[in-house]
């Protein structure tokens, strides 16, 4: 078992989030590492990942800001319980209608920044990276939850992105949805990519409902930074807008955070998680 599992580590390469600041994408200042949570298909929960990522560099005394890509929705307002007191998004920030201070809303110890409500002129990408240039100085890490999809969906939230993790369930249409996204961020040439597996199951993988780990790195062609278990608790916090604290996903969601940071983490409970 010793061996296999030595084996399997270093198949799937769990890897570091580490970001070379003289290759930012976009220009942008270098002070903020810009990282965009993506999908190639919805119902992946990206955006409940993204929120405990970000909560969870907050615990590391890591100044960040989570901005809601997703226009005409509302998921992260939901996910953190702010949406009565929502009045100014980064849309109004493009067409200066407001400032930076005012959108934001400081929320469990992360800066949360909502989508607009619509498409409007002024959401073009060379404004998005002014705004995100302005804001680099003052963070450590700006979060994208992106919308899901590809092509035009997601040209806003990775124009000016230094990395990108891909969120994906572990199921065929997830993964190849997955890879395409892969691609397309090649094609993007955002400087580094990373695979996240959310709701993993080992059960389901033994009794051959699910992919294992192997399956997923060969179908999303990306390096895996993290594998976030089922979690019943956190998708209830996540759908009544509660703290993510003590449940099994926001403990995985930690150490997909401590590698971003550059820790060497190594995967949890490896023999579990079906490959052998």
């Amino acid at each position: 078992m010793e061996i296999a599992s030595k084996i399997l580590y270093n198949r799937i390469c769990i890897a570091c989030l580490l970001i070379d600041t003289n290759q930012q994408h976009g220009e942008v200042a270098e002070i903020a590492q810009i990282i965009s949570f993506v999908s190639g298909k919805g119902g992946v929960g990206k955006s409940s990942l993204s929120s405990a990522v970000a909560c969870a560099l907050a615990d590391h005394g890591k100044k960040v800001l989570l901005a809601d890509m997703d226009i005409g929705l509302k998921s992260l307002e939901t996910l953190f319980g702010i949406g009565d007191s929502v009045v100014y998004n980064w849309g109004d920030i493009l067409a200066d209608r407001c400032t930076l201070p005012a959108a934001i809303h400081h929320t469990r110890g992360v800066d949360l920044l909502p989508a607009p409500l619509r498409p409007d002129g002024a959401l073009k990408p060379d404004r998005f990276r002014r705004m995100l240039a302005d804001c680099a100085p003052q963070y450590d890490f700006i979060l994208l939850d992106a919308p899901s999809g590809l092509g035009d969906n997601i040209e806003l939230s990775v124009c000016a992105a230094t990395a990108a993790v891909i969120v994906a369930t572990p199921d065929r249409i997830s993964a190849d949805a997955a890879g395409e996204c892969a691609r397309e961020l090649a094609g993007r040439a955002v400087p580094t990519v990373r695979l996240a597996v959310n709701r993993f199951s080992a059960r389901d993988v033994r009794r051959g409902y699910a992919l294992n780990l192997d399956e997923m790195i060969d179908l999303c062609a990306a390096r895996l930074i993290g594998v976030v278990p089922e979690d019943s608790d956190f998708s209830r916090c996540a759908c009544n807008g509660l703290p993510f604290a003590h449940t099994q996903a926001f403990q995985a969601a930690g150490r997909i955070a401590g590698r971003i940071l550059g820790e060497e983490i190594p995967l949890k409970h490896l023999e579990k998680f079906g490959n052998n």
